[in-house]
């Protein structure tokens, strides 16, 4: 019985664990340029979020992402997106029409291309739209937030808790452990 608690409490420890990101550069959709995550480290905070436009979860969250821009980024706070679906996936998910995309529905906001997954494994995102909020210090960052935007992906109008929206208004006042939500959304293929 003793090991088993000794186990539990190691288990524990390691989720607990703060999960700091290194630079990584990718391909922003608006321009063909590289982005490079070292950018944003003299924003008070970054929000990334794993996005796809053939995601239906995705969709419903438009205007609430471009709320939360709005509401922060005077504040320091930037937004970037990251599509880590396969090219080959949906036609949605192609670069130019990930581009088209934000023209659409009239975003800006760096929308970057991960192929080849480096991100996702970096920040082990799983789900579209997953939220994460990144605090730089130094030359990498610090994960205080992972999971949904809110607890209504569907309605926004039947949303009883604002996740994001609450962590950002807290900045500066986290705990050291790492916040994290559940989370409901399209794998990311």
């Amino acid at each position: 019985m003793r090991i088993i608690l000794v186990y539990f409490c190691f288990l524990v420890a390691l989720q607990t664990q703060a999960q700091w990101l290194s630079d990584f550069s990718l391909i922003d959709v608006r321009d063909g340029s590289k982005l490079a995550l070292k950018e944003f480290r003299s924003n008070k905070a970054l929000v990334v979020i794993f996005y796809s436009p053939s995601c239906a979860y995705c969709r419903h969250y438009e205007e609430r992402i471009k709320s939360l821009q709005i509401q922060f980024l005077p504040k320091g706070v930037a937004f970037l997106l990251i599509n880590s679906n396969s090219n080959e996936y949906a036609p949605k998910d192609q670069p130019e029409a990930m581009k088209n995309y934000l023209k659409e529905i009239n975003l800006d906001i760096p929308f970057l291309t991960d192929p080849n997954k480096v991100a996702m494994a970096m920040f082990k995102a799983r789900r579209t739209p997953e939220a994460f909020v990144l605090i730089p210090s130094g030359n990498k960052f610090e994960i205080i937030y992972r999971g949904a935007i809110d607890d209504n992906p569907m309605t926004a109008s039947d949303v009883d808790h604002t996740f994001l929206k609450n962590v950002l208004l807290n900045l500066g006042q986290h705990q050291k452990d790492e916040m994290q939500t559940q989370l409901i959304g399209c794998l990311i293929k």
